[in-house]
Order: C-alpha cells, then sequence, then structure tokens
C-alpha cells in the first residue's frame, strides 16, 4: 500500500531513480515519513509547499499532525503547554507543576510553514522541534509517539520560499536550521508536467480539502523495516570519499579542515572535487545512509526490488538529494560557476566521482576480493594513498585479520 497519495497536489516530474525505477516528489515525501526523515520544501511561493504539508497531515497521520505558521513574535511552548486549570483553581501546586503539555506533544508529525518569517531567535526554539523534543522548565519531552524499546516516533516537514536563489521572507536561514534537514527539495528543480498542471486546474472543487485518512501504524511499521534495511559497500566507499577523500590535498597540512576550504594555490585539487565542496560533516555522512534506506524501501514497495546491479548507480543518485544544500558545496563557486545552482554543482561532483571510481575500480574489487580470502598484501594497501588513504584504512578496518606479505 502506498503511504503517500496525494489527493490535490499532483507532480509526475522525476527527481532521482532508485532501484531502476523513478521517484518522482510524492516518493521522496514517503521515503522522508518511513525514514522518518526531516525534509524541507523550497520553492517560490504558489508551488504547493503549503499543501502539501496539510495533506500529509490529514491523509496520512489522519490530522494528528501538529501544523504552525511562523510568526515573529511566536513563543514554541505557547504551541506545546498549557494551564493546568484544576491545580490553578484550587491554589496548588508550583508554577511548574501548573504547566502541563498538550496532546500535541504526542503527535507524530509537525508541520512548519513560511520558516523564515521568524527572526533567529525563534527559529532557534525550533532546532528542538527538528531534534524531535522541546524542553520546557529545564525538562525535556520527547515529541512523537512512543513505538516501543525506549523509542518514539516524530517527523518534521518545513517550506520556505525562494526568489532568485536567496530565502525568501523577513529573516535569513541559520546553517544550523537547514542541517536539520537531510532532505531539502527544491520545487523549482522538479516542476508539475503540463500534465499535472492540467489535472489540477480541473480538480473537483470538493477535493481541494485533504481527505482525512490515518496511517498511521502503516508508517511506524515502515520505519521500523528502513531502519534494519542493508546498505552497500558501495554507499559507503562514496560517503567516506565525501568525508576523508575531499578533505585530503596533496600538500600541507594535506587537509581542507585545516585550511578551512582553503586550497593553496597551485595544488591540483582546485580544479577537482575539493575546489567544489568542504568535506560532508558527520551529520550529512549518517544522513547519506538513512536516505538509501528509505528510498530502496520506497522503491521496494513500488515494487521496483533492489539488487546489486543498482548499488552503485543509487549509491551516486542519493547524493542529488542529499548534497544540494547540505552545506558542503562552496557558495562562491557555485555562484560564479553553477548559475547559483547547487544541483547543477552537484552533478558535476557526481560525474568526477564516477571518473574517480572508474579509475580505481580495479584495484578496490581485487583489495577486497584479496581481503574476503585472508590474502591482502602489503602491496594492495600502497595502492591507496592521498585521497584514497580511507580504503586503506576500510581494508584493515578489522585487527583480527591477518595481513599477509
Amino acid at each position: 500500500m502506498k503511504i503517500v497519495e496525494f489527493t490535490i497536489y499532483k507532480n509526475s516530474t522525476p527527481v532521482i531513480t532508485m532501484n531502476g525505477c523513478e521517484m518522482k516528489v510524492e516518493d521522496i515525501v514517503e521515503a522522508a515519513i518511513v525514514g522518518g526523515i526531516n525534509l524541507l520544501f523550497v520553492s517560490e511561493r504558489g508551488e504547493g509547499k503549503t499543501q502539501m504539508l496539510k495533506e500529509v497531515r490529514d491523509e496520512v497521520f489522519g490530522g494528528k499532525g501538529t501544523y504552525i505558521r511562523v510568526s515573529p513574535d511566536m513563543n514554541i511552548k505557547d504551541i506545546y503547554t498549557a494551564l493546568n486549570l484544576e491545580q490553578l483553581r484550587e491554589k496548588r501546586g508550583t508554577t511548574e507543576e501548573i504547566i502541563k503539555i498538550t496532546e500535541k506533544a504526542r503527535h507524530p508529525f509537525t508541520a512548519i510553514d513560511e520558516f523564515n518569517r521568524a527572526p533567529p531567535i525563534v527559529q532557534g526554539q525550533l532546532l528542538g522541534v527538528l531534534d524531535g523534543y522541546i524542553e520546557v522548565n529545564g525538562v525535556v519531552y520527547n515529541l512523537g509517539i512512543d513505538i516501543g524499546d525506549g523509542k518514539t516516533y516524530h517527523v518534521g516537514m518545513a517550506t520556505i520560499n525562494l526568489d532568485e536563489s536567496k530565502y525568501l521572507g523577513t529573516f535569513g536561514i541559520d546553517a544550523a536550521i537547514l542541517d536539520r534537514f537531510p532532505i531539502i527539495l527544491d520545487l523549482d528543480q522538479f516542476p508539475p508536467k503540463p500534465e499535472d498542471l492540467i489535472e489540477i486546474l480541473y480538480q473537483d472543487v470538493g477535493l481541494v480539502v485533504p481527505q482525512i485518512r490515518d496511517k498511521t501504524s502503516k508508517v511506524i511499521e515502515a520505519y521500523k523495516q528502513v531502519g534494519s534495511r542493508y546498505t552497500p559497500l558501495e554507499l559507503l566507499i562514496i560517503a567516506l570519499y565525501l568525508r576523508e577523500g575531499v578533505n585530503y590535498i596533496s600538500v600541507e597540512p594535506y587537509s581542507q579542515r585545516k585550511t578551512r576550504g582553503r586550497i593553496p594555490e597551485g595544488v591540483h585539487e582546485s580544479g577537482d572535487i575539493q575546489g567544489i565542496m568542504f568535506p560532508i560533516s558527520i551529520r550529512t555522512f549518517k544522513n547519506i545512509f538513512q536516505v538509501y534506506r528509505a528510498l530502496d524501501f520506497v522503491a521496494e514497495m513500488r515494487g521496483c526490488k533492489s539488487s546489486e546491479e543498482y548499488y552503485y548507480s543509487n549509491s551516486l543518485q542519493i547524493l542529488k538529494l542529499v548534497l544540494p544544500h547540505s552545506g558542503s558545496l562552496k557558495k562562491h563557486v557555485v555562484n560564479s560557476h553553477y548559475y547559483g545552482n547547487p544541483y547543477l554543482a552537484t552533478e558535476d561532483i557526481i560525474r568526477k566521482i564516477k571518473e574517480k571510481i572508474e579509475e580505481k575500480k580495479y584495484d578496490i574489487v581485487e583489495a577486497f576480493g584479496k581481503k574476503e580470502r585472508g590474502r591482502l598484501s602489503k602491496e594492495d594497501l600502497k595502492k591507496f594513498e592521498g585521497e584514497w588513504e580511507f580504503i586503506k584504512r576500510l581494508l584493515l578496518r578489522r585487527p583480527d585479520e591477518s595481513l599477509s606479505t
């Protein structure tokens, strides 16, 4: 059963492919839901972002979602707390005891509309919500529903208006906020097709209101399955390259992190991937795997079975969703070489990664094959230096395995 089937919003434009099948906006939204992955919709005004938030709340979670229309003077605690009128009337209990947490704290879904209508101090209050908790009088309360084993399920989605590649609103968006969204989907890059627009135009007026359907139990069941899904070695190698390989530069101090992303003049890495992006953060590194698991699950639910032939292409496709707005791309390079479009920069990074792996593929396959047979040698390890040093560490990650000469 499909968990996400939008009644009103229509968009059949492919975003990525997974297991050989096209994944559309609806599929990306479903992957975010079953993966417990926060998702941010970005676009110009009037492209259906708010509509999708409401459809997810009503048609997936049966209306059990907290919808927050951001305003400059809002206090996030006012949304999740209320006065215990009985204690207040009887004048008993401390001030802290009179404040109680409302039912909204137990909603599995939070929608935050027009995030950048709030100043930084209010945006800061929403950080906890995106991390799945609120703090009241020094006490931390988990948001969402209890799913057993001491775990809760909660997912957040939000919208931001974009104009001429800039976030449009009263205030800017802090990088720490953007970092809480493993998937940031720019709908202007994936607009509805003409046939979608015609279907929207001729919709029955009575269908303009989302239908109330509660699929929460299906969501939780899927969420538990996603967490235990297999992730291939190909994905690990690509993610480690973006973390460790991209960090490498061939002159002292041999690290982009230590130079704060500045590449010394005359170093060949300036014209390579290192010139386009910083090493990915640990958060982005982890996000790559969770997004893969969730999309792989959704693809299989669509009848597109996972198999070894798709591992490599799937792993590269995931980067199209995770990298563009991850904070890893160098903005001045994106602006000067890619028309300010992070998706174009990401396509170039993927192309360069494919070229590098193609050059190194034989050595990698041979080395891991020898490792499995217990015949890995020092000569094999010498093939992985510089930006490929992490492969050597990967091959040696089990100290109980012998290293033959």
